[in-house]
């Protein structure tokens, strides 16, 4: 089974790097077969790229992360994406619970890692501004800490809460080298061809 999972796991990365989200939905049908807890996963996260504006987006998620705990209650990911959505709604009591979830069943320093970061996010939101900038240079200073790619943003959310302009473009344009780095290096985005692209303008809206 394992063997059949990751066989339709590339088939599945391959259709969403072309954009292909109808034959990629196909796909994830027969993952669930093999895999529901994945299944639902990645229907959760493919379901942006299905819905039409205006959408209620991160109910739906939530509705299909919800069910893939009932294979696999002890899968970080999902924790940390279902937390990601209650985070979204501004639900930030479910969504703490959710990154402690995550926190907890992730066996990797760097899973623990991304469960601690978004657990930083949560602290910003509620003004508890000492606690997440604790979190996020615990993140940084670690040995498997996440790319800036991925870092960079929670400390553009900190400093913005602080007001200083400066270190905001600071972790902005550590955001767009990483992206440029990792995208020059031939690596295969998880998503559509254009995420690092999107991900560079997004990065460059916060310098000023």
């Amino acid at each position: 089974m394992r063997d059949i999972y990751r066989k339709l796991f590339e088939t599945y990365k391959s259709y969403i790097r072309k954009g292909n989200f109808r034959a990629t939905e196909k796909i994830l049908d027969k993952i669930e077969e093999v895999n529901p807890a994945k299944g639902w996963y990645h229907h959760s996260l493919l379901f942006p790229a299905l819905s039409s504006k205006g959408a209620k987006i991160y109910p739906k998620q939530i509705e299909y992360l919800k069910k893939s705990p009932s294979y696999d209650s002890k899968d970080p990911s999902t924790w940390r994406a279902l937390g990601n959505a209650y985070f979204q709604l501004k639900k930030y009591d479910l969504a703490e619970n959710a990154y402690k979830q995550s926190l907890k069943y992730s066996r990797s320093e760097l899973y623990k890692n991304d469960a601690l970061r978004f657990l930083a996010d949560i602290s910003i939101a509620n003004g508890e501004l000492d606690g997440a900038l604790k979190m996020l240079n615990k993140v940084l200073r670690s040995k498997h800490r996440p790319p800036y790619i991925q870092l960079a943003g929670h400390f553009i959310d900190y400093y913005k809460a602080k007001g200083n302009q400066e270190t905001v473009d600071y972790w902005a344009k550590k955001g767009v080298t990483s992206t440029k780095i990792i995208e020059k290096s031939g690596k295969q985005p998880y998503g559509t061809k254009d995420i690092y692209q999107k991900r560079i303008k997004h990065f460059e809206s916060f310098i000023k």
